[in-house]
């Protein structure tokens, strides 16, 4: 019994060095996120949205705290989740939600909007898919 331990302890020393990063727990958050009823106007869905995506990015890769350009939510989402397509959903949902801020800024706010709907589904369905498992048996 306490073979198979060491055995279990070692494996996962080595995997860890050999898949640094914290993915699983990147991993929990996009579920956690994925699963969270979201309300309010479209200015608050994308503030929530870019700090749940640089929150996604700090646990998995350690990014510092702080506002994500389009580049870097690619970047980071795609070496959390090693797939380059939810890195490029991950930097276009960043890219709207820049929209969106800033055009509400110059227009002064707005109502809700059909833009507002589809970027809630959006944000849900990317973290629905970065929660999901690598398919690997260690993660």
């Amino acid at each position: 019994a306490s073979a198979i331990l060491a055995f279990r302890r070692r494996l996962a020393v080595l995997l860890s060095r050999w898949f640094p990063g914290h993915a699983r727990a990147a991993r929990r958050y996009a579920v956690r996120i994925a699963r969270k009823p979201s309300e309010g106007r479209a200015e608050d869905l994308a503030r929530a949205t870019l700090d749940a995506i640089a929150e996604y990015a700090r646990i998995g890769v350690g990014r510092p705290a702080g506002a994500l350009t389009p580049a870097e939510a690619a970047e980071a989402v795609a070496r959390v989740s090693r797939s380059e397509e939810l890195g490029r959903r991950a930097a276009a949902l960043v890219g709207r939600c820049d929209h969106i801020l800033f055009a509400a800024r110059d227009a002064g706010g707005g109502g809700r909007s059909a833009e507002e709907g589809r970027l809630q589904d959006d944000a849900r369905e990317l973290f629905a898919a970065l929660g999901r498992s690598g398919g690997r048996w260690w993660e």
